[in-house]
């Protein structure tokens, strides 16, 4: 085994240690949401600590990286986990389950949830771990893309904030009227353009991986998962509002 698979595990287990006992401190099962993205940022420092020869492609990289990283591990923090009132549905269903205690099963869930964070971060295993050379016109363009997808991300869910501490109903301005999920679409052209970037690379290709797997998650996973929970709040005008709009990528509405 050589050190940097060593490495690669002894970050792996710290990963799961630290959520865990960020759970224990903070006791709200929102804190894995929190260490989500700063998972990803962490394995992204390490690849880059063994570039020998880092380009400004590869520090630019990084910097997309992080700003997606801290931006979003910032909102759900503050939304989900200093704000004590919130309640993290999806995780807190484990209670209900029998079987294994809550701890056995919430510890399988951060277990899930840091293995899935080494596969996502395929794209950056070619574009922080060895030097990257490309086109400069072809790094503008992904740049372009990134940011358009993080500013976007950043404005539909301060959207959602600034909904939510007046109103209990479903939010439908902005973004919010195209597509019942924008957040998530623009989570997806961020991790398209993380890709990108990985094509110019020798079997880059292996680098859609990632955002292909994120969307099946999102079309598998939570995006039912949060439905169900807004069907349950509010099943008339919810029903309305799938009728209506559509699921993820942005578009007009559908008439009646």
């Amino acid at each position: 085994m050589t050190n940097f698979h060593l490495q690669a595990i002894i970050i792996y287990f710290s990963l799961i240690g630290f959520i865990y006992l960020f759970f224990r401190v903070k006791k709200t099962t929102a804190v894995v949401d929190t260490c989500w993205s700063l998972g990803h940022w962490v394995i992204g420092l390490w690849l880059l600590s063994y570039n020998t020869n880092p380009t400004i492609y590869n520090l630019l990289t990084f910097v997309a990286l992080s700003l997606w990283a801290f931006r979003l591990s910032g909102y759900v923090y503050y939304t989900r986990v200093y704000n004590a009132k919130h309640v993290e549905q999806r995780y807190d269903e484990l209670l209900k389950k029998q079987g294994q205690s809550f701890h056995k099963q919430f510890i399988k869930q951060i277990i899930l949830q840091v293995t899935m964070i080494y596969v996502l971060m395929i794209p950056f295993y070619f574009t922080l771990l060895v030097p990257l050379h490309i086109s400069p016109y072809i790094g503008i363009v992904w740049g372009i893309i990134f940011l358009f997808g993080w500013f976007n991300e950043a404005y539909t869910d301060w959207q959602r904030h600034q909904f939510r501490k007046t109103n209990s109903g479903i939010l439908q301005k902005g973004w919010w009227e195209l597509s019942r999920h924008p957040n998530y679409f623009f989570e997806l052209v961020m991790w398209f353009s993380f890709a990108g970037i990985a094509l110019m690379q020798p079997l880059g290709l292996i680098a859609l991986i990632s955002p292909l797997l994120l969307l099946l998650i999102m079309l598998r996973i939570t995006i039912p998962v949060t439905e169900t929970y807004a069907l349950k709040n509010n099943p008339k005008a919810y029903k309305k509002y799938q009728h209506s709009t559509s699921k993820l990528v942005p578009l007009f509405k559908r008439s009646d």
